[in-house]
């Protein structure tokens, strides 16, 4: 019998219960950086995966991730490898990088 392939993907109502054991400074960090991933439209995420990486010029011109309060999405390459994708946001007067996965070259 084949075994089924893992979901390794939360789904929304476990993303949701998790944040309910968090406390009000982590949810708001974690709305900031929502709001940042909300910036982005499917096609700017599209060029983050498919090597066009535009996106955080985009966001930068816009004013976000300067003073604004959204931020934006950094590809990095590390040791000659990636690139990596990196939400970078503004949390408190604090600069916030996540780690958001592996981009295309």
């Amino acid at each position: 019998m084949p075994k089924k392939k893992s979901n390794n993907h939360p789904n929304l109502e476990k993303i949701i219960t998790d944040c309910y054991g968090l406390k009000v400074y982590e949810l708001k960090a974690l709305r900031d950086a929502v709001d940042a991933l909300i910036e982005l439209s499917e096609d700017e995420r599209e060029e983050l995966t498919d090597g066009e990486g535009k996106a955080r010029a985009r966001l930068l011109a816009s004013g976000a991730g300067g003073s604004g309060k959204a931020g934006y999405i950094e590809k990095k390459i590390i040791n000659g490898c990636g690139p990596y994708l990196y939400l970078r946001v503004r949390i408190n007067g604090n600069n916030r990088s996540f780690y958001l996965g592996k981009g295309a070259e």
